[in-house]
């Protein structure tokens, strides 16, 4: 794993860090986009490699990471969480919500748009 994302899954696991310093609310509808909640409603997700595939990270990516992490589902989880905060200018729970459906995830899906967006009812367009 190369310095700079260690560094990066640092300072996110510290929770002292924006995920991207820049006008607030460029993530998400409110503040509820962090990368603790987005751990915690993942945590039944097991499948962590077709989610990043989803929200567009790369197989390559997706590799090194399991690589990296000897394929603890837990840390592999929280590094490709990482890798899209840092890589999406535009994540949102929308866009996780829309890649958890396209999963099977359906009743995940649902319970995080009743928690975090209740207004938002079809998939996400740029």
């Amino acid at each position: 794993m190369s310095f700079i994302l260690i560094k990066k899954l640092l300072l996110l696991l510290s929770g002292d860090v924006e995920t991207n310093p820049g006008p607030s609310g460029q993530h998400s509808e409110d503040d509820t986009f962090t990368p603790k909640n987005i751990l915690r409603t993942l945590n039944e997700v097991v499948d962590w490699k077709s989610l990043g595939v989803q929200l567009d990270i790369s197989l390559v990516v997706l590799q090194e990471i399991c690589v990296n992490n000897r394929g603890q589902v837990g840390d592999c989880k929280f590094a490709m969480v990482s890798v899209w905060l840092s890589s999406d200018k535009t994540c949102s729970w929308r866009k996780l919500i829309d890649a958890l459906k396209s999963i099977g995830l359906h009743a995940l899906a649902e319970r995080i748009r009743e928690q975090y967006c209740p207004l938002y009812q079809g998939s996400y367009q740029d």
